[in-house]
Formats: C-alpha cells, structure tokens, sequence
C-alpha cells in the first residue's frame, strides 16, 4: 500500500508544480492553498520513500498510507478539475492575450464560470484542512518507518562488483538453457537418419519432468511452435494425454480435429451415422480417417502428460498399421514423469532439474551462501508445484539482491504451503524489491496488457513497443525527475528493472541487445491485475465523476458513461493513443484540441489523418505527439508553440511497386517539415523526422534546443545546408546522444562533405548512435573524436575501403550495420587489429 500511495503522491507533486508555474489560473487565496498542500505531500512523500525502503511496513504505516493514497487521488482530481473550468475560458493559461480586446473577449466566460470554480477553490480549502489532519495525525499516533536494513559499506559494494560477470553468467545458463534445450530437441527433429535406423519413419522423444509439476510445459511448447519446424512438417497436433490416455476415442478424435479434413471425409461421417453405434466399429472408422490423413506425409504429434504411454501406443499403432508408409521423418514428442517404457529415439531429461537450478542460485548468491543459507534455497526449490517459471523467477531476485537476509527466504519458504500456487508466491517476492514508483508502473501494464490480452486471437503472441509504456508512464506522471534525470530517462531505468526481475518478458531485443517489444507472462498479468484492483488502483465501481482517472485507474470505456456528463470526462484524459485507428477524420482531431484539455500524450500513428487543425496548439500540456506513418506534412500554416512538447515523432515510409519497365522501386521516405518556431519548445528532448528544404531558418532554431537527445533531419533540395547543420549540431554537443542525417540532393547538385572547412569543429561528445542515409564524399573526420559511439547505421552512402578502416578505430563501437550502397567494393575487408 505504502508503494502505491507513495505513486500517487508523485503523479500529484508534478501536477502541483505544473499549476503552480501558471499563476493566472489561480484565484485569490488558492494559490496560497495550494502550495500549502504541496509542502504537505512533498512531507509526506518523503516519509513514505523511506517506508519503501524498510523490510515490513506495520499495519499503523498501511493504513496512513492509505488515507494519503486516498487524500492524494483527491487533490489530483480537484486540481483537474479547477483547471479544466480555467480552460474553458477562451485565451485563459499562459501565453493568452493582454489588454483592453483580450479582456472584453474572456470576460463572459470568466463570469458564467466563476461559480464552478469558486465550488472547486472551496473544495481545495477542505483538502488543505485534511491535509494538515493527516499530518498531525501521524505524529498523534506516533507513525514512524519500520527498521531500514544497513546500507552496503562502500567497500564491500566494490567487492561484490567483482563478482558481477560471473552472477551476470550464472543468471544467462540458468535462465536460457531452455532455449539451447529447444535447438537441441529441433536438431533431433529435423535430423536425417539412415534408412536401416529403427526410428528412421517414427521417431519418438521423451521429455521426462517431475509429475507435481505445476507447468505448461514450456520446453515442448517452444519445440511445437517453433517457426523453423513449419516447413518440415505437413501436419501437426498436440493432445493432453492426462484427460484422454484412457479414452482411445476421445484421443483418435482429438488428433483428427487438429489435422486438415480430406475431400470424402463426409463420406466416412454418413457410414459413421448409419452404423449400429457400436464402439468397436466407430473407433475403426476413426482409425481409418487418421489413417487417411497421415498417409504420405511427415507428421509432428505430442502427447503431453502420457505417463504410460497410452497415447503414444495409440498413435504407433495407427501409424504401424498404414498400407502405405506415411513420409519418413515424421515424430511423437512424450511428455511424462516416468521412465519411458520403451526405448525413445532421444530423451531430455528434466527430473533433476532442481539440481540445476540449485547450483546456479548458489553462484547467484556468492561468497554469501553458508550451508544453512543452501538448504533454505534447497528447500524452495523443491517445493511441491514448482515450475520452470517459478524457479526462473526466484534466480532473478537472487540476482538482484544476493546479500538477502536467511530471514527473508526463511518467510518466503514457510509461505510456500502445501496447496498454494508457488508461483504466485515468487511474483510477489520479486514485486517486493521493487521501487514503489517502479511499483506503480508494473500496476499500470495491467490495463494496457489485460485489454489486449482479452481483444487478441492470439494473446500470447501480442506484444508492446517499449518507447510506448515508457513516455505513457512519463505522461502519466508515474514517473518524476529523480536524482537529476530527466522523466523518460527515469522510466527508461524502470523498465530494465523490470526485465531483469522477469517481470516483463522482452520479444523482440535489437541488434545492440536493447528490448525494442515485450509482453507480461499470463500468470505476472493475472497478479498485477488482481494486486491493481486491491491497491485501488483499477476500480470499475467509481462514480463517473471521478473519471480524471479512467485510463489508468478505471478501466472504463469513455462511451460507456452517460452523455451529459462526457464533457467533463474528456477534459481530465491524459493519454490518448489512436494508433492503427483507420476512421480518425480532422474534425476528430479538432474536436480533441478543444475538449480534451490536459493531454499529454497524444499517437495518431499509422491513421488516414493527412493534415493536422490549427487548434493542435491549444494542447498545451502535450509532451508526446506520434504522427508516424500519417501523410502530415506541416504541423500548421503558422508558427505553433507547444511549449511542454517533448517528444516529436514524425515520417513515414512506403513501400513502392517495382516497374517493370525502368526497374526502380522500392521504399521511399516522407516526413513533416521543420515547425515554425521549433527553437521556442525549449522542453523538446526527441525531434524524428522533421525535413528542411532549401531555407535553413528553422533548421538554425534547433541549436537552441538545448535538452535535445535525439534528432534526425531530412535534407532536400538543390542546397543541402551542410553546413548549417554541422553548426546546429556543434550547439547541442553537450547534449545529444543520437542523430540521424538523410540526404536527398538533386542530381546536378555536388556531393556533400560532412567535414567542416577552415573552421574548428567540436563534435557531439555523448554521441552513442548515428545514421547516414544518402551519397556522402566519405565518412566525417570528426567521427574519430566520438569516443562513446557505439552504433552506426550506413544506407546509400557509397562509401570505400578506407572508410570501415576509420569505422574500426572507433573503441566503444558495438554495431555496424551496413544497407542497401552503403558499400560499393567487391569485398568488404577486416584486418586483425579492427574492430
């Protein structure tokens, strides 16, 4: 509870301090209000940090915890709601007009809202009184934070850090030997035996595990839907021999149901019904259906759970049988907990498992683990309903904290009772190391996964882009400025965490091992949905007024909710993502512009919007913009100021049709245009893709842009501004860590030279990534004084020999990746002492 009330303290500091910099929007007497509740949570955040940080906070702390939560959810809510009625007013906020005009124009409105917000000014003065009660309540009842564990001495923490690699190693065999274990079974698979081998036709592997595991059986599963096995198998079923083995029926037509129909099945089925509903006789014409099925082709069935190889005789007997021989190769994979009767091709054997993982947790643990310590990790292991993904969860908590206290694993152990689920015991110990921010965002996937998960056809194949979860987390103030570090930055942190505890599962990892996808394992997703809805942070039964928080703490659809009161819904949404939304139109977009007040967050990726409505700069807290994959060219006729906008995110390729006749096709590169007033969104840290042509006025603003981390620019036209942009770069060396540079030239116009002529040139020093898209005289010079760069993506840009010699000199450079005439040799050389 402390975790999560200490979340929503956070989302509301920012929030506070967000209102208290526009003073306008303020009335006499709730400004003063106002930062008196801020100073309060400010107190009481810090409290509840070091409440975090103890072993077990008492039931005293968790229930102040939960009237701040609760205090905390209420002011945000208020706040919300005073400055929806400001927004209202036409010009109101800052950057709103002055003088007589501007006056005369605000003044109806201000008047025919002064009731409501004088309502919401009085509310706050009663936050406020509540605030200062529950202060004083806790030190009335002497709440105070439980026992912190000792910090690490600074010298032990440098010993342990020599142990890292070999714990980084530890944790990489114990939780990937899976994935050797599924190359090998595929190797036995696919694998061509002689003609004379006994098990050349039918091959037979057993998967042999302990029996109370509670499993999905994931080493068979991975073998089943392993994509490399499509084409070398015709037909493939799965059957779950411990409901069927006794059941030759049943398991004849389960088999049958999962293999493609023959043409004059339908006749087998009229013989089938015109029978004397003999059993004997139904089973024979099940038997011949298979049989004409599997004839001449190669097949894959597993029989899960077949102790006594029930199934497995079924299926030889079917396959042994058939007139003409089915296609050689074909396979049966058992899965039991028994010593297979008879002698299988190949066995994987998994009954010693906990040895295993035995071994490795030791490793983890280190120096640390005395005999009594190795019994207690024995134990757990051990446990009665223990899994691959138990086992695999509890070596991860022993990664992150190996110095933990026999007493922790002690409780976690005696938990451990005959009849509880094991692994929902190892997602709570790893979600009790967590940070309670980190906390609060591993509660929010809970909305966006479950949602998914019950909409998908194939829920375990869906999957979320991380640089998504991570600015919704930002946008939804989950995630502060901590420590100096910027929100993104922060909540970038907190999804490596989450990796590294197994709580999110990465899909797709990039080529310099970054997570660029993930998805929640279902057992973590049903834990945090149920954990969501007890820290009341997802509750279907809250009034409709309360709306400010639908998409992270509700959960409901806004067209659900009565009409009447959806305006002042959409004023409080926060994040709206439309991505892939085919029917988005621009009065839709208008209309968000002018009701939805408080967007952060806003992705119209991958939609039919081609123009977006002067009214876009009326969203004046917006910090992302997605317009990926859209046909939108300007942003707006004029100079527009988002002056919170942190993240632009623009361009759009497509994928165009070959000529027959000339031969060219292939993709081509579209984006938006450099905004008017870009050097004005001080806040910008993301600008990709923005495109300059000719003029170099805009590209020149960007060198104001001094929190910027990452941008990419299209240069087109007869000049390609070289030069401007090699100046704008040297501006923002203190801050930029990657750039991407597209060149598209006319072809009378010379080949550009990135190397700065008669002047000094200071490069970006924190550069780590580049990309060069477009003919270049050669590689920069300057690409020698960039010592942290470590990825480098090269297309179009007909480079030579001596160019990769330079690239190799590059120490920190992890990845190169070379495209489409990057390259123009016959050979691509490396010499021994590159790279």
């Amino acid at each position: 509870m402390a975790g999560t009330a200490q979340g929503a303290v956070d989302s509301l500091l920012g929030r506070l301090s967000s209102v208290l910099l526009e003073e306008a929007q303020l009335l006499r007497g709730v400004r003063g209000d106002v930062e008196f509740i801020k100073d309060e949570m400010e107190s009481m955040n810090g409290f509840l940090l070091d409440v975090a940080a103890a072993d077990r906070p008492n039931h005293q702390v968790r229930a102040w915890a939960k009237q701040v939560k609760e205090l905390a959810y209420d002011s945000q809510n208020c706040i919300d709601r005073y400055v929806q009625c400001v927004s209202d007013v036409p010009g109101a906020g800052a950057g709103s007009g002055a003088g007589v005009l501007a006056t005369l124009r605000r003044a109806p409105r201000l008047l025919s809202t002064m009731p409501a917000r004088h309502r919401t000014a009085v509310r706050i003065r009663e936050l406020k009184a509540r605030a200062r009660d529950l202060g004083e309540r806790r030190r009335r009842y002497d709440v105070t934070v439980p026992h912190v564990a000792a910090a690490v001495p600074v010298a032990a923490a440098a010993a342990e850090d020599e142990q890292d690699d070999a714990r980084r190693r530890a944790l990489a065999n114990a939780t990937e030997f899976l994935d050797e274990d599924v190359r090998e079974v595929i190797s036995w698979l696919t694998k061509d035996l002689p003609r004379g081998h006994p098990q050349c036709w039918l091959r037979v592997i057993a998967i042999v595990r302990r029996q109370y595991q509670e499993d999905e059986y994931p080493l068979t599963r991975k073998v089943y839907e392993h994509p490399s096995l499509s084409s070398c198998f015709h037909l493939k079923a799965w059957i779950n021999g411990i409901e069927k083995y006794m059941k030759r029926k049943e398991t004849l037509q389960c088999i049958l149901d999962q293999l493609p129909a023959l043409d004059d099945d339908h006749d087998h089925a009229d013989k089938l019904a015109a029978g004397d509903g003999d059993m004997d006789e139904e089973e024979h014409q099940l038997v011949k259906k298979l049989k004409d099925r599997l004839k001449g082709k190669r097949f894959l069935i597993v029989a899960a759970n077949d102790p006594y190889g029930k199934v497995r005789a079924e299926i030889e007997s079917v396959a042994a049988s058939h007139g003409d021989p089915f296609s050689a190769g074909s396979a049966i994979i058992v899965t039991t907990w028994r010593e297979p009767l008879l002698v299988p091709y190949k066995v994987k054997n998994y009954l010693n498992i906990d040895t295993l993982f035995h071994e490795k947790a030791v490793a983890l643990v280190g120096d640390h683990c005395d005999s009594d310590l190795q019994e207690i990790i024995r134990k757990i292991l051990t446990k009665r309903g223990g899994n691959f993904f138990s086992m695999e969860m509890f070596l991860r908590a022993l990664y992150v904290n190996p110095k933990r206290p026999k007493e922790q694993l002690q409780i976690l152990l005696d938990s451990l009772t005959f009849g509880s689920i094991i692994a929902t015991h190892m997602i709570l110990f790893s979600y009790n190391d967590l940070p309670s921010h980190y906390k609060s965002c591993l509660l929010y996937l809970s909305i966006l996964f479950e949602r998914m998960y019950l909409t998908s056809s194939s829920p375990q194949d869906f999957r979320v882009k991380r640089t998504s979860i991570v600015r919704r987390w930002a946008a939804e103030n989950l995630i502060t400025k901590r420590d100096g570090l910027v929100a993104t930055v922060e909540a970038e942190r907190c999804f490596d965490a989450l990796v590294i505890h197994g709580l999110i599962r990465p899909v797709d990892i990039g080529a310099a091992g970054k997570v660029k996808t993930c998805t929640v394992h279902h057992r973590i997703l049903s834990f945090i949905t149920k954990m969501a809805r007890d820290e009341g942070l997802v509750d279907t039964d809250l009034p409709p007024d309360l709306a400010s928080r639908l998409s992270i703490r509700n959960g409901i659809r806004l067209q659900q909710l009565q009409h009447h009161k959806m305006k002042n819904v959409k004023g409080f949404v926060e994040v709206l993502d439309l991505e892939g939304f085919k029917g988005l139109k621009k009065h839709h977009l208008k209309d968000i512009c002018n009701k939805v007040y408080q967007l952060k967050y806003l992705s119209i990726r991958n939609t039919d919007i081609t123009e977006l409505p002067k009214d876009i700069e009326k969203l004046r807290y917006l910090e992302t913009l997605d317009i990926r994959q859209t046909k939108i060219r300007t942003l707006s006729s004029k100079a527009v100021v988002l002056p919170k906008l942190m993240h632009l995110l623009a361009g759009n390729v497509e994928h165009q049709r070959k000529d027959a006749a000339s031969g060219s096709g292939g993709r081509s590169f579209s984006t938006v245009q450099m905004p008017r007033g870009i050097g004005s969104m001080t806040d910008l840290q993301i600008l990709c893709h923005a495109e300059v042509f000719n003029s170099a006025d805009e590209l020149m603003e960007v060198g104001r842009l001094q929190q910027l981390r990452k941008l990419g620019v299209v240069l087109r036209g007869k000049e390609a501004r070289l030069g401007h942009f090699l100046r704008v770069i040297e501006r923002l060396n203190e801050c930029l860590s990657s750039l991407s540079l597209r060149i598209e030239l006319t072809s009378s116009s010379e080949t550009p030279d990135l190397n700065m002529e008669k002047t000094a040139f200071s490069p970006p020093k924190l550069l780590e990534s580049l990309t060069i898209n477009g003919t270049i005289t050669g590689l920069p010079s300057w690409i020698k004084e960039l010592h942290l760069l470590s990825k480098i993506t090269l297309c179009g840009t007909s480079l030579m020999d001596n160019a990769i010699w330079s690239l190799g000199e590059l120490s920190s450079l992890r990845y190169l990746r070379l495209w489409h005439k990057s390259y123009i040799e016959m050979r691509l050389t490396f010499k021994d002492d590159e790279f």
